[in-house]
């Protein structure tokens, strides 16, 4: 029961900011700072070699963590307009954090292959997940997360819609187009590292964008919008869960992101008939 309250939440989440992550193209924004949690893993590893009461599976997410966080501020402030060090675009900022931060991760997990000769505790699950051992600590912070997030994107869903469309427009009609930037970004950086544990760090941006991609193939209203997106995650979420039940070979998060793919193809092969 408590992986799928976490899957659950997660996807619910990601589903409530996946139609502005679509709208202001920030899908590789979510790639960046999901990968970047790699070099964290690899900074815990490193320091697993130098002091062995560290080599605990528990604290390379605590680094996960960290790092993703620290790279969405970072993120968020080389590529708002106005930075103080010259604004990047957005893919520019997110390739200086993640091709570092994936390059340390590797040196970690080299040197820690090296230097005990077995691979660090939880490689694997990193990139791919593993909710089958959700803790009840975990899945409530995963509900606390979603609540955060479907309470902030509904409080100022109008300002963001307006802040993704045209954000110079949005700041001149009197947005707070700082405040909604760095907003969204730490809102994604949140279900980012709270999904990491779910679908690992390869799958969780596709969490992010195959609700909002699917929806716009079905519906043009804000309202409606939300809605399928949330429809697609639950689907995604109880479809992943089901099928690892039956086959528990078949790992959960690539089950959920591979339902989600199949409802965009449903989506794009229904949209081509009704222009016919």
């Amino acid at each position: 029961m408590l992986p799928l309250i976490a899957i659950l939440s997660v996807t619910i989440a990601c589903a409530v900011l996946s139609g502005f992550v679509v709208a202001r193209r920030w899908a590789f924004v979510g790639e960046g700072i999901g990968h970047s949690g790699f070099g964290g893993a690899g900074t815990a590893w490193l320091l697993a070699c130098a002091f062995p009461l560290l080599d605990d599976p528990n604290i390379p997410y605590i680094f996960v963590v960290v790092f993703a966080l620290a790279a969405a501020a970072g993120i968020a402030y080389l590529s708002r307009p106005g930075s103080r060090f010259g604004a990047l675009s957005g893919d520019a900022a997110v390739g200086v954090f993640l091709v570092g931060s994936v390059a340390w991760g590797f040196v970690g997990q080299r040197v820690y292959v090296y230097v005990r000769q077995v691979e660090p505790a939880g490689f694997t699950s990193l990139f791919f997940g593993e909710p089958a051992v959700v803790s009840p600590q975990y899945a409530f912070s995963s509900v606390m997360v979603a609540a955060a997030v479907v309470i902030a994107v509904f409080s100022l869903r109008k300002e963001m819609l307006a802040y993704c469309i045209d954000p110079m427009l949005a700041h001149t009609s009197g947005v707070r187009s700082a405040f909604i930037h760095y907003l969204l970004v730490g809102l994604i950086a949140l279900v980012i590292v709270i999904g990491v544990n779910v679908v690992g760090t390869l799958l969780v941006t596709a969490l992010l964008i195959l609700p909002g991609v699917t929806a716009g193939k079905i519906t043009t209203t804000l309202r409606a919008h939300t809605a399928v997106c949330v429809a697609v995650a639950i689907i995604g979420a109880l479809g992943g869960s089901l099928i690892h039940l039956k086959l528990p070979f078949f790992p959960t998060g690539p089950a959920v992101v591979l339902i989600m793919i199949a409802l965009f193809l449903c989506a794009v092969i229904r949209a081509r008939f009704v222009r016919q």
